[in-house]
């Protein structure tokens, strides 16, 4: 099956710079989300569109997915977050599936996964990112009728 709108995607994503060496230590980082629902950053889903399971592709990184130097936006999946409540604007550490730790500041919090900032790890030395998809299917009727929901809450109060 092919990424597309109202598609369910999860991918794995790393860091690369200039020379194709990984930053991060090679860390792989995940997320998981609605193609066209505001769960995935939009350079992103633009890449992902047409690509299957197992599909490997290079993104370079550009000037236009920065802000102040840092990373616009990335997914955090709820298990890497600390077992408490988070509210945008919340600095976490957050700890991988392979036990490292970094910090993050809160945008937004969604059902699974939250989206946040990293204020570490230098992500602006970052030239590509490769990105592999891990699993692509239909949007169930209620993820479907549960992100409309929060899209008109999130833009309509």
């Amino acid at each position: 099956m092919e990424v597309k709108a109202n598609t369910i995607v999860a991918f794995r994503y790393r860091f690369f710079d200039r020379k194709g060496r990984p930053l991060h230590r090679g860390r792989w980082f995940y997320g998981k989300g609605m193609i066209e629902g505001d769960d995935i950053p939009e350079f992103l889903s633009e890449h992902l569109i047409g690509k299957r399971r197992g599909d490997t592709i290079t993104i370079p990184v550009e000037d236009r997915i920065f802000e102040g130097g840092e990373l616009k936006e990335e997914l955090v999946p709820r298990d890497f977050l600390p077992d408490r409540p988070v509210s945008p604007g919340d600095t976490v550490s957050v700890i991988d599936d392979k036990g490292s730790s970094w910090l993050m500041k809160i945008i937004d919090v969604l059902p699974d996964h939250v989206i946040a900032v990293p204020l570490a790890g230098n992500p602006q030395k970052a030239a590509f990112i490769e990105v592999t998809v891990e699993e692509v299917r239909w949007a169930t009727p209620e993820e479907f009728i549960n992100r409309r929901a929060s899209r008109m809450e999130k833009y309509h109060g």
